[in-house]
């Protein structure tokens, strides 16, 4: 092995010193003006048969009988750029010329100790092999036999950067850097013949509910999103595309009049199937739905669902979902990687049809079954990132997590082995794709992860485009039955409005006080108002300028009611204290009032314990079902006549603030809501 690699080595420096020597070689032809001789492609001989001006390989002039000083064959090209061009190869005994190999085939091997060319490899390892004793070329063996020693076509360096090929015969502990590109015991490879690297990109997507382009139409895109799976697919044939949950809810257009419901995700599980989504586990928001078109949505998937700690009532598995993945990526019969996928979800959405059991504790029992039977072993999970660290500690058997439910891109890497963790943005703003180089021989993993924007400067993919547009347009015909009219414009605003989840569920925004006010322009007798930031399901920031029904619709997807209640100060502290701990969380509560140290002050006066409020609040509240806070159940609204959908107290405010626009400039000129 090591003197094959001093061989190579030795190979490349004779190539380095052909070239130098060939810029600087005198010009030895007869009739040939010593200025223009020093172009290579002006150097001719005379008793030899003349190349065309365009070859630039140099001709040697045999008849002269000289060569320059040194053994330097074979003679380099030196007008091809690539070190690795061996084209043509000068049989000297000969006088003739064979055919130049293969730019990545390293054959004939020149035993530079010997001045000879070492015995000629089995067809199968090199190809072409040159016979430079009968000037005769052996046929060249399929691509399947994999001559080249480095792939130059999947391996991440390129052929011609021999700085790692120096390295690792200088410095063996180096090998293990470049194990995706060269292989440890590179002796062995080359009596094998074979290159035992197999190439596997995951594209991760998570929390992805829009179907069309979010933030003003520059960024997401499901159209756009499948012209990078296209292209990715074109690039490595072994792409899969893998989303770490929520995808059925929730979303604006989810939300419209459909037949006899409503869309309920129908739209986007159809354009998934169309652009080649390959694995889903579930998120959280899957089970906003309904059993029956929860169900209904798992049938109409054409990608794999798989979940290993959530089950149905029952607890088995959902129709259709496995509880893990394997799948086999094979190059070769000699040459493949087997895969193992384990899914889990957070439990923060019970429903009675729906059972959850410990993420980490499964993950752990999963682990430990899989990690012998496959190659890598990922985790796909749904879970705050605190739980994903977690995993990453507890769980030393994951190569890799991909994870959803925070919204925003991130990379960290936690536990013993310093596991990956990685999350997309959600909507597909960005997909994280991740390059798994695995070596069969040394059963090493090398992984290269890449974030890759989704946005206007990707063009649509014409087919997903299409159906997106036809369920955009069935959505929009049940919203105007609802007496809404999405492309309605009922503003233009002159700030950009920031409803990203990430925002709203922590302080204060634009959007979240223009939503105050709404609730107070509802019932302008009330102390103060409050919302859970949750309810706000943008995700997204509306840029300045039009701002149309269906922005609005998206702002509040899910609707309800503006309505008041009246509360004791003490039990307004504690619901208000709480709101202030759900930072972070949906229950994070958006509110009128303001805060002096430990003291809450509403109209400009300390709260007072025994002091009754009236508070302007959305129903959901009401229902107790938010966190930390189910005592409101206990709470009852009052003055219903005057309650009204969030969304029209919304649309009111953005005029007060801005200006009506168009047919809306009616409802302000008659304070009326619409």
């Amino acid at each position: 092995m090591n003197g094959i690699k001093r061989r190579g080595l030795q190979y490349i420096c004779l190539i380095v010193l052909s070239a130098l020597l060939i810029l600087h070689m005198p010009a030895r032809a007869e009739g040939v003006d010593p200025e223009v001789a020093e172009d290579d492609s002006y150097i001719t001989a005379t008793d030899t048969d003349s190349e065309a001006s365009d070859d630039f390989s140099p001709i040697i002039d045999t008849d002269t009988d000289t060569e320059p000083e040194g053994d330097f064959s074979p003679i380099i090209d030196t007008e091809t750029e690539a070190p690795d061009d061996f084209s043509p190869i000068i049989d000297r005994d000969t006088d003739t010329e064979t055919e130049a190999p293969a730019p990545d085939d390293f054959s004939p091997i020149i035993d530079m100790d010997s001045d000879t060319e070492t015995e000629a490899p089995a067809p199968d390892d090199f190809s072409p092999i040159i016979d430079t004793n009968s000037d005769t070329e052996t046929e060249a063996p399929a691509p399947d036999d994999f001559s080249p020693i480095i792939d130059t076509d999947t391996a991440p360096v390129i052929a011609d950067d021999f700085s790692q090929v120096i390295k690792a015969d200088t410095d063996p502990a180096a090998v293990d850097d470049y194990s995706h590109a060269i292989a440890e015991d590179f002796g062995s490879i080359v009596a094998a013949g074979i290159n035992p690297v197999v190439n596997v990109t995951i594209l991760q997507i998570n929390d992805v509910y829009e179907i069309s382009p979010v933030s003003g139409g520059k960024q997401g895109g499901l159209a756009r999103l499948a012209t990078l799976i296209k292209y990715e697919k074109s690039i490595n044939p072994n792409a899969y595309t893998i989303l770490a949950g929520d995808l059925f809810s929730p979303s604006a257009l989810g939300t419209a009049p459909y037949k006899d419901g409503r869309l309920n995700g129908r739209q986007i599980v159809d354009v998934m199937n169309h652009i080649g989504l390959d694995y889903a586990t579930f998120g959280n928001h899957e089970f906003d739905l309904k059993e029956g078109p929860f169900l209904e949505r798992l049938n109409e998937s054409k990608f794999t669902w798989f979940s290993s700690n959530v089950f149905d009532a029952d607890s088995i598995p959902f129709p259709g979902v496995l509880d893990t993945v394997v799948f086999d990526v094979i190059r070769d019969k000699e040459n493949w990687v087997r895969i193992g996928l384990i899914g889990v979800t957070l439990r923060s959405n019970p429903k009675p049809y729906v059972v959850y059991i410990d993420p980490i504790e499964t993950v752990k029992l999963k682990a430990a079954d899989l990690r012998d039977k496959v190659d890598i072993l990922i985790a796909v999970t749904h879970l705050d990132l605190k739980d994903d660290i977690r995993l990453a500690g507890e769980v030393p058997e994951l190569d890799l997590i991909l994870g959803g439910h925070e919204h925003e891109n991130m990379q960290v890497w936690r536990g013993p082995d310093f596991t990956p963790i990685y999350k997309a943005d959600a909507n597909a703003r960005t997909v994280y794709a991740h390059d798994l180089t695995f070596n069969t021989k040394t059963r090493k993993l090398d992984i290269q992860s890449r974030l890759e924007f989704i946005n206007d400067e990707i063009p649509d993919d014409a087919d997903a485009a299409k159906i997106i547009n036809e369920w955009t347009e069935k959505g929009y015909a049940g919203f105007k039955n609802d007496g809404f009219d999405p492309a309605n414009i009922v503003a233009k605003v002159t700030d950009a409005l920031d409803g990203l989840e990430a925002a709203v569920r922590s302080r204060p925004t634009n959007l979240t006080d223009l939503v105050v006010k709404s609730m107070l322009n509802v019932y302008p007798e009330a102390d103060l108002a409050f919302f859970n930031g949750g309810s706000i399901r943008l995700d997204d920031t509306l840029p300045p300028g039009d701002v149309s029904e269906y922005d609005v619709l998206r702002i509040f997807p899910f609707g309800g009611d503006v309505v008041s209640a009246q509360i004791d100060g003490a039990t307004l502290k504690r619901v208000l204290d709480q709101g202030l701990a759900n930072q972070g969380k949906g229950g994070y509560l958006q509110t009128s009032v303001t805060q002096q140290g430990a003291e809450w002050i509403i109209k400009g006066e300390p709260l007072l314990p025994k002091s009754i409020y009236l508070v302007a609040l959305n129903d959901f509240l009401l229902t107790g079902k938010e966190t930390g806070l189910d005592y409101l159940k206990e709470l009852k609204a009052i003055n219903l006549k005057n309650k009204l959908d969030v969304r029209k107290a919304l649309i009111k405010q953005l005029q007060i603030t801005y200006g009506a626009v168009g047919a809306e400039s009616r409802v302000m000129q008659d304070g009326e809501y619409p």
